[in-house]
């Protein structure tokens, strides 16, 4: 879904998730070898440039582009090849853009532009032309991947939720399925179930994150933020109390002690247990839902705070 496209029908109601894909209060692209912000270049009247081949890269100019060749040139012409070559798959398009992204920057936010371009990729196995919008095999390929890109691009709750609803309507928003039921009353998030593991740590991940800047805002803002804060903390437990039940706390021992987990470790993300035929998800997106946890100010304690080593001792890791 290149910018300016049409969304898919799928989305044509998912304004949180489009807001995601078109970078709309998002970081903006950074020169990806010195990393000079965009707007930096702005004010001295220059504009940023990009690789023509791979359509993702910036540079704040010719120098730049040239010193950064060696590392890019082979991600490039990879991803480059994907984006000419007759029936390629979007999906496979959407986790080159991936690994490159992680490879290419050093933090989440200069990687966004490739981030927002996976997600792109991703989106359009909802574009009937490009794929089979019937297959849903592609749908549980694509669904947690995509889910994974909107926490790290900053989605909320709201925004996981709002995705989870064009999946599982068929390409129709929540509204309109109720709208079209005659006589049937249908809950907007009734598909958001608990045995959903990916859901529950990512929608974690987002109440912790919260509550990590609220403690920061506290000191400055605390009648405004105060029951917002406990809200957040009530959802955190409830959803601690879910992974527990599902047998999956052992994600939160292994983020709080800062062990980092695979597919061996959590089978249940990323859609593993479904994809036995299928090679197991990149590696590079275990490594940014971890790099989220990790690489939150004030989120360590959050997780110490709520799985406590009285309760929940370390693991040994083999």
């Amino acid at each position: 879904m290149s910018q300016g496209d049409k969304p898919p029908a799928a989305l044509a109601h998912a304004s949180r998730v489009l807001k995601i894909v078109r970078g709309e209060g998002g970081p903006r692209p950074v020169c990806s070898q010195c990393r000079i912000q965009e707007s930096d270049i702005i004010v001295e009247g220059k504009k940023m440039l990009r690789c023509s081949r791979c359509k993702v890269a910036h540079y704040c100019g010719g120098v730049c582009q040239k010193k950064h060749f060696p590392f890019h040139k082979h991600s490039c012409r990879d991803i480059a090849e994907q984006l000419v070559e007759p029936g390629s798959s979007c999906i496979a398009l959407g986790e080159s853009l991936v690994k490159m992204g992680y490879r290419e920057t050093d933090t989440i936010d200069n990687g966004a532009v490739y981030y927002r371009a996976a997600l792109s990729s991703f989106l359009d196995v909802f574009r009937g032309e490009k794929q089979d919008t019937s297959n849903n095999n592609q749908t549980l390929e694509v669904k947690d991947k995509v889910l994974a890109l909107l926490v790290i691009l900053g989605g909320d709750t709201e925004t996981m939720l709002e995705w989870l609803g064009c999946i599982h309507s068929n390409g129709k928003s929540g509204h309109d399925n109720q709208s079209t039921s005659k006589g049937k009353e249908q809950p907007k998030h009734d598909f958001a179930a608990e045995d959903d593991a990916t859901f529950q740590i990512l929608s974690l991940l987002v109440n912790m994150r919260h509550v990590a800047r609220r403690e920061q805002q506290q000191s400055t803002e605390p009648e405004q933020t105060a029951m917002e804060h406990t809200t957040e903390k009530e959802r955190i437990q409830e959803t601690i109390s879910i992974l527990k039940r599902q047998g999956n706390i052992q994600y939160l021992i292994h983020l709080r002690d800062s062990i980092p987990f695979g597919p061996l470790h959590a089978p249940d993300l990323f859609q593993q247990q479904q994809q036995t035929n299928k090679e197991p998800c990149p590696p590079e997106f275990w490594m940014l839902l971890q790099d989220c946890f990790f690489l939150t100010p004030g989120l360590n304690s959050v997780l110490h705070e709520f799985v406590s080593e009285e309760e929940y001792p370390a693991i040994t890791v083999d």
